[in-house]
């Protein structure tokens, strides 16, 4: 994985949790701030080399993300679409109405994390569920900007131009979000994840069904096929049995 622009963002939160389990670092203390320049250079060492694992654990765990090939294809944005679209379809095609591409959004959202439109308090706790589904989920966070997205709906549906639309999405108004927002996000992306689950495993059922109604037609052809080939060479027998010699 190469160095994407916005890999600085997602250092802000690890920074602060690292810090603040190595020195009592709060980023809501002016005074914990100071205290940051009498550190000894052995503790900035110690979070570099935790900073680093961590960074590279999290690139790790969200390739689907962070691969080359799908970051030069959109494929995140493809995804994410088709999420919006199995729940709301209204809401993609008003997007598409007001000349809104996933691309215009999706992308930061993506490879920041939505470290940029969250507050830094909500973010632990988004990310804190992501390395817990990371592995199970590779792509959760799809479903987090889809259910992210559902959560704007209400805002994004009233306002009918493409510049309204595209400020919204890149200053959405979660500034006074409290836990039971973050709460909700999490409950919505875990549905996405249910309900695209669901949708694969009905089209696994009825392309299976497909495939067997598609084998059983086949072999009525050929039966017959067989059948025909029978009584036509029967009935050609018969017709020269009968002439006379």
């Amino acid at each position: 994985v190469d160095y994407f622009q916005g890999f600085c963002d997602l250092m802000i939160p690890m920074t602060i949790v690292f810090m603040s389990s190595r020195i009592g670092f709060s980023w809501e203390d002016p005074e914990s701030i100071e205290r940051v320049r009498t550190v000894e250079s052995n503790v900035w060492t110690n979070l570099e080399a935790d900073l680093f694992w961590c960074m590279s654990r999290f690139i790790t765990l969200e390739r689907f993300i962070y691969s080359e090939p799908a970051l030069r294809e959109g494929e995140f944005v493809q995804h994410l679409e088709c999420l919006t679209a199995m729940a709301d379809e209204p809401l993609r095609a008003h997007l598409a109405a007001t000349g809104i591409d996933f691309l215009f959004f999706a992308y930061r959202w993506y490879v920041c994390l939505l470290h940029r439109e969250l507050p830094v308090r909500h973010v632990f706790r988004l990310w804190d569920v992501h390395l817990a589904l990371a592995e199970s989920t590779p792509r959760f966070h799809s479903h987090v900007c889809a259910a992210f997205l559902s959560l704007l709906e209400p805002k994004l549906k009233v306002v009918p131009e493409f510049e309204g639309c595209l400020k919204l999405l890149h200053n959405p108004p979660v500034a006074e979000w409290g836990k039971g927002d973050v709460r909700a996000l999490v409950q919505r992306a875990v549905a996405s994840v249910r309900r695209e689950t669901e949708y694969f495993a009905n089209l696994s059922v009825l392309l299976y069904l497909y495939m067997t109604f598609l084998a059983a037609m086949v072999r009525t052809l050929l039966t017959m096929a067989v059948l025909f080939h029978w009584y036509g060479r029967t009935k050609t027998g018969l017709l020269n049995r009968g002439k006379p010699s």
